[in-house]
């Protein structure tokens, strides 16, 4: 049996269950009389997101709306100071809206409004502030000029070609074809890292029948960047055999063991090597 102490405890829990229950019924009148007479401070209900990266061909508009009774009035921040929009012919904002538009089809260039903005909505009852804009201009930089040596490996090392994509905004996605635009095959033996890089954990010999040109794309410039190629030479590894030479029209190396012997091409008398102990 409960004492007084549980019957009381009881009580109260019933008595808190029956106020929230009240509380809970409570709903604010939907008359529209009334919804327009009720004052409210502005909230922002859209904006921008916070890294706003545009295209450079495009118009630019930063969007900032808010709702509040009164309608609120809207003025932007740039780099922290008022932004005077009067005093620029490519900027407007759109009515009963915060939306900056800045439009460049009388000229002008898309990186000179690069910075951070902040739009502020206000009223007679308070304000509201955006999120801070970084913006900022897609870019699709020229990759460095580089003359690419030819890789020299052995048979069944592993092998990484890095990429070294140029920076843009937004960083490009990259991908590897050879000269004539074939896609270099991707299995377990080759694939690209995160980074670009290609790896081979293990080189073959017919790796060396094709080269191997790391490609950036761009999205918002729409191009396509492609990085100089790389050749590779492939040294075979072959037993070590004292009476055996190898030789091609190349004029190849003989391999003992894991040490490249240079020896000449076909038709010049083969050396011949003696191992002193």
């Amino acid at each position: 049996m409960l004492g007084q102490t549980g019957h009381a405890a009881l009580r109260l829990v019933s008595l808190f269950l029956l106020l929230w229950q009240q509380v809970m019924s409570i709903e604010v009148p939907q008359d529209p009389k009334i919804q327009q007479d009720l004052k409210q401070p502005p909230t922002i209900i859209k904006q921008s997101v916070k890294d706003y990266i545009v295209d450079p061909r495009d118009n630019i508009a930063i969007e900032c709306e808010a709702k509040g009774n009164p309608v609120p009035t809207f003025e932007w921040r740039r780099n922290g100071k008022f932004f005077n929009i009067g005093k620029d012919p490519r900027v407007t904002m759109r009515k009963r809206s915060g939306t900056l538009e800045i439009s460049f089809r009388s000229g002008g260039r898309p990186e000179d409004y690069e910075g951070e903005y902040q739009c502020i909505a206000s009223n007679d009852f308070g304000k509201a502030l955006s999120n801070k804009i970084l913006l900022r201009v897609s870019k699709a930089p020229l990759w460095p000029k580089e003359v690419l040596e030819p890789v020299t490996v052995t048979e069944g090392s592993s092998l990484v070609l890095p990429c070294n994509p140029p920076p843009g905004l937004p960083p490009p996605s990259t991908f590897w074809m050879d000269s004539s635009m074939t896609p270099i095959p991707q299995d377990k033996r080759v694939s690209m890292g995160l980074n670009g890089d290609l790896y081979f954990s293990n080189v073959l010999v017919r790796d060396a029948q094709t080269d191997y040109s790391c490609n950036a794309r761009f999205l918002f410039t729409h191009t396509i960047q492609q990085k100089n190629p790389f050749t590779l030479k492939v040294h075979t590894k072959e037993p070590y055999n004292d009476t055996s030479h190898n030789t091609t029209d190349g004029g190849e190396s003989l391999s003992v063991g894991t040490v490249l012997l240079p020896v000449a091409a076909r038709h010049v008398p083969l050396w011949h090597t003696n191992w002193l102990a």
